[in-house]
């Protein structure tokens, strides 16, 4: 069996490793850790990015500009 569980970090979460409690209703059981010895650490540190184009001068209208975006750790980048 496989538990997975998603946590978005919200404004005023600390920084640093967290517990955690997993309920199983079925088998009436409640986890506290892992089977590995691993730790959940929230980081509340912003990535920081890093901006590039090409050409890296200026472009006639119509023309194509390839930008990219680079962070500093990896992670998930959605929309909120």
């Amino acid at each position: 069996m496989v538990w997975t569980a998603t946590y978005i970090v919200q404004n005023g979460d600390a920084q640093g490793l967290v517990s955690f409690e997993i309920s199983d209703t079925e088998l009436n059981q409640s986890y506290t850790g892992t089977t590995d010895a691993s730790t959940m650490t929230v980081d509340t540190t912003a990535p920081t990015p890093q901006f590039s184009y090409d050409p890296s001068t200026p472009v006639a209208s119509g023309g194509q500009v390839t930008a990219t975006i680079s962070f500093n750790e990896t992670g998930v980048i959605t929309n909120n």
